[in-house]
């Protein structure tokens, strides 16, 4: 079944148009990281790193409905720790879309 028609039977069925790209991404492979599912299927992720390229939080991963949306962060990691005061990288990515922005952490 082509691609596109699976996910419009998915969406008849109920499912969204993101939950049935991530369903038909993972049904196509024995495993995946999130990371993958994320990039085949198409859905955004939004995450913080620092200057090394360390991923510090993520801030959003997977299904959004269309729209606007507005995050803020509380300046912790992953692991509930204080990120240190210094410069970090916002980066974004949907469909077609790469964006990436510089931000100051000031405590």
């Amino acid at each position: 079944m082509e691609s596109g028609a699976a996910v419009s039977q998915l969406v008849r069925l109920g499912l969204t148009s993101y939950e049935a790209r991530a369903y038909i991404a993972l049904t196509g492979r024995d495993s995946f990281t999130a990371a993958q599912v994320s990039r085949v299927a198409g859905l955004p992720r939004q995450r913080i790193y620092d200057v090394l390229g360390r991923r510090m939080r993520t801030l959003q991963d997977g299904i959004l409905a269309p729209g606007h949306y507005a995050r803020s962060w509380n300046g912790a990691t992953t692991n509930g720790s204080a990120a240190r005061t210094g410069v970090y990288f916002v980066r974004f990515s949907a469909p077609g879309v790469e964006l990436a922005r510089k931000v100051l952490l000031v405590r």
